[in-house]
């Protein structure tokens, strides 16, 4: 056996079908192969492959717990990053006070107490939401957001995961922060969380030039699943002329929340005549998905689509609506887990009736759809000095806008709970 794990481990430090070969066999293996797994880890110089990465917290084996406890102190190799997967993936209690430990811990890197924070929202164990709270309060109120956002906007979702969204405001004020690292960061976070302004921020980001934060915001206003967003999809294809990818992504979202299937041939107008017909079939404050209000379970049935790339797109929505990633396993092409899918149907026949119909669902937890819509604490202007309002909301977010005097005047708008004037980001 010991000859045979050698191999494994050798062969999954590799890329590909092999080196996925070898990890899934290793998972097989269990415990047996785990500290020799750990000792290659320990040995490596340099990032070790994704299927190494992945073996450990596939395992499934109450001693394996105790074994990550051990290894959570060696901060000079990768192996606290590998114990955090694990321990999260495994939802044992056991684990809830070593995880809390090295996230509070401020001589940890930033990376390390990122990685704690991961593992406290995957483990959901509602006990850590204190915590996290304090130390993302704590930031702010040294006015280390900036430095410090990877952090923060982490610790955040964990607690979206949680069910919390008390600091929702942070990753959605940064998304329109100065800070590029910042930007990116929390504009991530936003199909995770739901607080006031989300919609708006969204909307321009959406309307930005920057790629990566108008998929971010695509992404998050398609969470929503509301009429709204379907309008702002169909407006935003007017400027996509010269970008043809972030077009079919529109597309492909406009198709999933209606149920139509317009293709890269569709004439725009088309669409737009199409929606002025029908969108009074889509109800106000309304989750949608093809053409309908959101159904879970109805969801989990299209996985048995094996259109390459698609599957695992519906996981992953799958996973921020239920908080449930079925074992899927990120390095193996969704399409050939059919062990995932199965997981996911039963899952569906037992809980997925728990999921009301139309509604706003963040990893378990409903949510309120017009919350999106809510000013953060008063009318918002936007402006090269921050967010401000009637009540200074500039000191509370902390946050500064981009400034692009490229403003484009139809964009200009005062309307309560928004932010005008507008000014698109870069």
């Amino acid at each position: 056996m010991a000859g045979e794990i050698a191999k494994l481990v050798k062969n999954a430090k590799g890329e590909g079908a092999r080196a996925a070969a070898a990890a899934a066999r290793l998972v097989e293996v269990g415990m047996p192969a785990v500290p020799h797994i750990v000792e290659a880890i320990r040995a490596a110089d340099d990032w070790p492959s994704a299927p190494l990465l992945g073996v450990i917290p596939r395992i499934r084996a109450k001693a394996l717990v105790p074994f990550m406890l051990e290894i959570l102190g060696e901060k000079e190799t990768y192996l606290p990053l590998v114990a955090f997967r694990a321990l999260a993936k495994s939802k044992d209690r056991r684990a809830l006070a070593p995880l809390l430990k090295e996230f509070q811990d401020e001589t940890n890197t930033e990376t390390l107490r990122g990685g704690a924070a991961d593992a406290l929202g995957e483990l959901g164990d509602p006990r850590a939401v204190p915590a996290l709270l304090r130390a993302v309060r704590k930031i702010e109120r040294r006015g280390e957001l900036k430095v410090c956002s990877a952090l923060a906007v982490r610790a955040v979702v964990a607690l979206a995961r949680l069910g919390n969204h008390e600091l929702a405001r942070i990753p959605i004020s940064l998304a329109v922060g100065r800070d590029a690292a910042a930007r990116r960061q929390a504009a991530s976070a936003l199909k995770s969380v739901v607080g006031p302004g989300l919609f708006e921020v969204s909307k321009r980001l959406l309307r930005g030039r920057d790629y990566e934060l108008r998929g971010e915001a695509a992404d998050a206003l398609f969470y929503l699943g509301l009429p709204e967003s379907i309008e702002l999809f169909i407006s935003a294809l007017r400027a996509e002329e010269e970008d043809p990818d972030f077009a079919d992504k529109l597309r492909d979202r406009i198709n999933d929340l209606t149920g139509q299937r317009f293709t890269f041939a569709t004439e725009d107008e088309e669409i737009r005549g199409w929606w002025r017909e029908h969108q009074h079939e889509f109800a106000p404050l309304v989750c949608h998905r093809h053409g309908k209000p959101i159904e879970v379970r109805k969801l989990v049935s299209l996985l048995k689509t094996k259109e390459r790339g698609w599957r695992y797109w519906l996981f992953e929505e799958l996973r921020i609506i239920t908080g449930e990633d079925f074992g899927l396993v990120p390095e193996i092409e969704a399409e050939r887990q059919a062990d995932a899918v199965a997981r996911a149907e039963a899952w569906a026949r037992k809980q997925g009736g728990k999921f009301e119909a139309g509604a706003l669902y963040k990893y378990g937890f409903r949510q309120s759809l017009p919350e999106v819509f809510k000013r953060p604490a008063g009318a918002l202007v936007a402006t090269p000095d921050g967010l401000v309002g009637n009540d200074d909301l500039g000191q509370v977010l902390q946050v500064d806008l981009v400034d692009d005097p490229r403003v484009r005047g139809d964009d200009r708008e005062a309307v309560e709970g928004r932010l005008a004037p507008a000014q698109e980001l870069v």
